[in-house]
């Protein structure tokens, strides 16, 4: 199982493209400051070394410039990040249970998610260790638990949007469980004889 540290550190870098990627869908909101704001998160991620957590995907879209992010990509990037935010989290023992499959319904998702999120106004990297040290991570028995629910919810309705989000929680439980999976690596889910 990968450590705290590295679940803290993968948590904190979603948290960042998503605060990143609502720059490009709203500049206004924050108006002369935006390219500050991106300068700022991406000297914030290089500072806790959250690159070795992050795809070079996400490593590249954290320092874009302002505008870049299509809004299709910026949409699917916050949602997608806050399904797999939740799973850490709830791996962090922040949330109280995992994301249900059907989270893309549910309208707070967001506010949901940001309940136990990590970073706040006014994060320093000073807060951290003190913030790893008092985790309390769920047990290899509860994650396994919940990679099998999602699997066996992938398998029985694929195709469906919530088998893809259960892939999605699935691959992030896999990713927490087996330290040698890549962050970008292939994923192949297979199911156990769990049954709904």
């Amino acid at each position: 199982m990968r450590t705290v540290t590295a679940l803290t550190h993968r948590c904190l870098a979603l948290e960042l493209l998503r605060m990143r990627v609502a720059i490009d869908l709203d500049p206004e909101e924050v108006g002369d400051d935006a390219a500050e704001y991106v300068a700022e998160y991406a000297a914030l991620a290089e500072e806790l070394g959250l690159e070795e957590v992050m795809t070079a995907d996400e490593r590249a879209l954290l320092s874009a410039d302002v505008g870049a992010t299509v809004p299709d990509v910026a949409d699917e990037t916050i949602v997608s990040g806050l399904v797999m935010e939740w799973v850490l989290l709830w791996a962090l023992g922040r949330m109280d249970a995992p994301p249900p499959t059907d989270v893309l319904d549910d309208p707070a998702l967001a506010e949901k998610v940001e309940g136990g999120q990590l970073v706040a106004d006014g994060f320093e990297a000073e807060r951290l260790p003190a913030m790893i040290e008092a985790m309390r991570p769920r047990s290899v028995d509860d994650l396994e638990g919940e990679l099998a629910v999602y699997a066996a919810i992938h398998a029985r309705d694929e195709g469906a949007v919530e088998a893809t989000v259960a892939l999605l929680c699935a691959a992030v439980l896999s990713w927490i469980l087996d330290p040698t999976m890549a962050i970008d690596g292939d994923f192949e889910l297979t199911v156990t004889s769990f049954e709904l």
